[in-house]
């Protein structure tokens, strides 16, 4: 006779329909369509919340290239065919297959701060993105990259930041471009960044933002371009009952995983919560959620506030990595540690931010 479980029903059980909903949500939280029908674009999150990248396609007929969105960058740029340095199994473009595809006789080379580096020839053709067509955008084709790009799983990187820091002069972005050729009708795009520990996922929105993810008042913070970066002031950096920093220059970095600070404000910090320097940038943090005061910035005059959750970025073998870091630099960075608890609305026109509270 076969076995069975034996089941027993609860007399005191009220089915919840609400929560039931909530639990799909969050079982098939990544496979959910937007309701914008143009410019969104979904996110996927790398690791522990690494990086966040959304599919582009390019040409005609259309290729699709795995890209990280950056605002700390202003360069479109993809492995192209021909690169060997790219990886034998990663997706390349391929310009000869599309019959849009305009090559130009220009050449172009980036270098990072951390020391890898691309380069190759440049073209035009059609970007699409979240349904949005730009005609003839210009294109930097990877010939040559540095290999510690195939450790990562996009194809390229498409800037979001001002044309000024573009690595070809004069050129038009692709933001540019949709505000140009008249495919949005508001000069914005917006960002919501998921926590891989709530189901991960995101969106990219060019033209619009989503309510569906903003979970409070959305408050103005003043950009400074001048640099070509989301540039925005940190007035003050608190903890419950210690002021850590005052009137700190950020760049908005939707490329970078991290909080990154000038070294005395990151020692400063690491001293309130105890952690200790790995001597590479980063610290060990206690694993204990419940020691984490929330960390908090007023920028524009409002109060954000990055729970202690989140300044444990990841847990390995009980040893936690913060959320926050140094690198030797005079400004600070708002990476990832601070994007995945707001929902950020970049006004290219003004220039501005929207910020507010975020959720799923």
């Amino acid at each position: 006779m076969a076995q069975g479980l034996s089941i027993t029903t609860n007399p005191d059980y009220t089915p919840d329909a609400s929560a039931s909903v909530q639990h799909v949500q969050s079982k098939y939280a990544r496979y959910f369509v937007s309701a914008f029908s143009h410019g969104a674009i979904p996110l996927t999150e790398d690791g522990y919340d690494i990086e966040y990248y959304g599919t582009v396609s390019i040409g005609s007929p259309p290729q699709e290239l795995k890209l990280n969105f950056d605002t700390g960058s202003s360069d479109l740029w993809f492995a192209s065919s021909g690169c060997f340095s790219c990886g034998i199994f990663r997706t390349q473009f391929r310009p000869f297959l599309s019959r849009t595809f305009n090559r130009t006789h220009g050449h172009w080379s980036i270098t990072y701060g951390d020391g890898s580096h691309a380069s190759g020839t440049v073209g035009y053709d059609t970007v699409d993105l979240g349904g949005f067509s730009i005609d003839q955008q210009v294109l930097q084709l990877a010939t040559r990259r540095s290999k510690v790009f195939n450790e990562c799983p996009t194809d390229g990187i498409l800037g979001l930041g001002f044309n000024s820091i573009a690595t070809l002069p004069n050129i038009l972005t692709p933001m540019d471009n949709l505000i140009r050729q008249n495919l949005i009708d508001k000069p914005i795009f917006s960002v919501y960044f998921g926590k891989k520990s709530e189901g991960g996922g995101g969106e990219l929105l060019f033209g619009d933002y989503n309510p569906k993810h903003i979970a409070g008042n959305l408050s103005t913070v003043p950009v400074d371009n001048s640099q070509g970066f989301w540039g925005v002031t940190i007035q003050s950096l608190n903890t419950t009952n210690t002021t850590i920093a005052e009137n700190i220059h950020a760049i908005v970095d939707t490329g970078t995983t991290l909080l990154v600070f000038p070294d005395n404000v990151a020692h400063a910090l690491a001293n309130k919560y105890n952690a200790t320097d790995n001597y590479d940038g980063t610290f060990k943090i206690t694993c204990d959620k419940s020691k984490l005061e929330p960390l908090v910035f007023t920028l524009g005059g409002t109060d954000f506030v990055v729970p202690g959750e989140s300044l444990i970025y990841y847990e390995e073998d009980d040893t936690c990595t913060a959320g926050f870091a140094y690198a030797g630099m005079s400004f600070s960075i708002l990476g990832g540690t601070f994007i995945k608890n707001h929902y950020l609305i970049f006004n290219v026109q003004v220039p501005e931010l929207l910020i507010a509270p975020s959720k799923r």
